[in-house]
C-alpha cells in the first residue's frame, strides 16, 4: 500500500514538472521597447533687426517770393502773400494771428513815397507812443544790402496807423519796424507792425525779408 503510494506522488510529482517545463517552452518573448525619441528642439527665433531711427527731414520750408518797386524779397515760412489793402502799396504779406477776425495779425507792407529818409523818419515815428503820449524809444540802423543804402526803425507803444491821414485805429502794445531803401529815383518802404509778443518773435523773420532783397 505504502509503495503504490508513494509511486503516485512520484508520477503527479514528474507530471508536474514537465507540465512547468512546457509552459516555459511555449512562453514567446516580448520585443524590447524601444525609448520614446525626444523632440527635436525648435531652432531659436531670429533676433529682430534694430529699426534705423527716421532720416532727418533735410527739405527746407517752403518760402514765397514777393515783388515790389522793382525790388525782389523772399518771404520767410509761415509768411504769405495777400493783396494790398490800399491803392498806396505795392505789395502786402501777413503773418496769421491767433484770432479769426485777423485783429492779431503781424502785417508787412511795400510802398514807394516821396520825401527824404529823415522826414520820413520822423513821420514813423509820430505814429508810435509811450502811454503819456510822448514818441516810443526807437532804435535806429543803418545798413547796405545788395548795394544799397538800407535805414530801418523799430519802436513799440501805442501805434495809430493813419497813413498820410494820421487818423486811424489806436492799437497798445504794438511793434512797428520800418525799412527805407533809397532806390534810385524814389525811396522804397517796408513796414512790419503786429502784436509786441508775436513781433518779439518775428525778428528774424524781419531781418531775413531784408536782407533778401534783390
Amino acid at each position: 500500500m505504502i509503495t503504490r503510494t508513494a509511486i503516485s506522488l512520484a508520477l503527479l510529482a514528474a507530471a508536474s514538472i514537465s507540465l512547468q517545463a512546457c509552459e516555459k517552452k511555449s512562453e514567446t518573448p516580448k520585443p524590447a521597447v524601444s525609448p520614446t525619441p525626444a523632440p527635436a528642439a525648435k531652432p531659436a527665433a531670429p533676433k529682430p533687426e534694430p529699426t534705423k531711427p527716421a532720416a532727418p527731414d533735410t527739405a527746407k520750408p517752403a518760402t514765397t517770393e514777393l515783388r515790389a518797386g522793382g525790388l525782389t524779397f523772399t518771404l520767410p515760412a509761415g509768411w504769405e502773400t495777400r493783396e494790398p489793402s490800399s491803392k498806396m502799396r505795392l505789395a502786402e504779406a501777413r503773418l496769421p494771428g491767433t484770432t479769426a477776425d485777423g485783429s492779431q495779425d503781424c502785417i508787412a507792407a511795400w510802398f514807394q513815397l516821396g520825401g527824404d529818409v529823415d522826414s520820413n523818419m520822423t513821420r514813423w515815428k509820430g505814429m508810435v507812443t509811450k502811454a503819456e503820449g510822448t514818441p516810443a524809444d526807437a532804435t535806429v540802423e543803418v545798413t547796405e544790402v545788395s548795394g544799397v543804402k538800407v535805414h530801418t526803425i523799430e519802436m513799440t507803444g501805442a501805434y495809430v496807423d493813419g497813413g498820410m491821414s494820421g487818423a486811424g485805429t489806436k492799437r497798445d502794445n504794438w511793434t512797428f519796424r520800418g525799412a527805407i531803401i533809397e532806390t534810385p529815383g524814389q525811396l522804397t518802404f517796408i513796414r512790419m507792425t503786429g502784436p509786441a509778443d508775436i513781433m518779439e518773435g518775428q525778428n528774424t523773420a524781419w531781418n531775413e525779408i531784408v536782407k533778401s532783397m534783390r
